[in-house]
């Protein structure tokens, strides 16, 4: 079995040294409440090859039970799969180019959905939900159809699985959001056009969602622009107010 407890375990572990194995396993790994769960970050940490090795070092090295080796084979092929399916760099992209390993990049696809698709998933209760398989299923294989049609059909020199993701979707929602948490219409409008003319997608530091390349590198901040003065009748007049038309 794969179990969620293995990584409780390396939790209680490290949690009092000061140097952590894996600094990315966290208590916000485990806190998994009714909107947590959807937070990308601490699954990724905890999905990742860092933790699959740092989980058969605590085998190997500090006494932990030999079945933990499952759970990390299990998150290693998870960390395989999601650095393709949501890659954002040339690292692990999708690309014809000679050095570009694309038939093995299918493969790894492949694999994974022979394997996830035999695995069985039981709940606490001990009832079975094979949903999840369908949609990891349905899933790849869209991202398999895409890499060959762009690639070969439609010619690009590669193509990166991040562009796939809603990351960038949920983070335009979320600075909405910040600035009116629940916005009328107008109020959407107002700030969706502050959005345009900042050019200001920072994400939140409480977002769910993983920050879309080269958002660091805008050319002009909120904060900034604020402590701008404009050729105005009245020159304190806030220019954020100006933009969203208050």
């Amino acid at each position: 079995f794969a179990k969620w407890e293995h990584l409780k375990m390396l939790h209680d572990f490290q949690k009092d040294k000061q140097h952590k194995l894996q600094p990315g396993i966290t208590e916000k790994t485990f806190d998994i409440g009714p909107f947590s769960k959807m937070n990308v970050g601490p699954a990724v940490n905890a999905f990742s090859k860092a933790t699959a090795d740092v989980l058969d070092f605590c085998v190997d090295h500090h006494d932990f039970p030999h079945d933990v080796k499952t759970t990390a084979f299990f998150i290693r092929m998870i960390a395989g799969w999601w650095d393709l399916m949501s890659s954002r760099s040339s690292r692990y992209c999708f690309t014809l180019e000679e050095n570009g390993n694309y038939d093995a990049n299918i493969q790894t696809l492949m694999d994974f959905m022979e394997f996830f698709d035999k695995c069985e998933q039981v709940k606490k209760g001990g009832d079975k939900e094979q949903i999840v398989q369908s949609n990891v299923m349905l899933t790849t294989t869209s991202m398999i159809m895409q890499a060959e049609y762009y690639l070969k059909e439609r010619g690009m020199k590669f193509l990166l699985g991040g562009r796939f993701t809603s990351d960038c979707v949920e983070n335009f929602f979320s600075q909405i959001r910040k600035r009116v948490s629940a916005p009328t219409p107008l109020q959407f409008k107002y700030a969706f056009r502050a959005l345009l003319l900042l050019n200001h997608m920072k994400p939140s530091k409480k977002g769910a969602y993983l920050e879309d390349d080269h958002s660091n590198s805008w050319l002009t901040e909120l904060d900034h622009i604020r402590k701008l003065k404009l050729d105005h009748q009245d020159e304190d007049e806030n220019v954020y107010d100006v933009l969203i038309g208050d």
